[in-house]
């Protein structure tokens, strides 16, 4: 799954977010705890997901 830059201020699942980076839910909040990933956010106290212009930026300055 590619991330496109765009202006909108989409969330990415958990599991969108284990698929983009192909890596565990437990790498993921390790990574998380950690300060190796951004972290989520929560929208209206439940939704919780990582916003697409913070994972597209982190992939930019760790991909290269």
């Amino acid at each position: 799954m590619a991330l496109t830059t765009s202006t909108t201020n989409q969330l990415i699942s958990q599991d969108q977010l284990c698929k983009i980076l192909n890596r565990s839910r437990p790498t993921i909040w390790r990574w998380v705890n950690n300060n190796i990933l951004p972290s989520p956010v929560r929208v209206n106290g439940s939704i919780l997901g990582w916003r697409e212009d913070a994972i597209a930026e982190w992939l930019d300055k760790n991909t290269h």
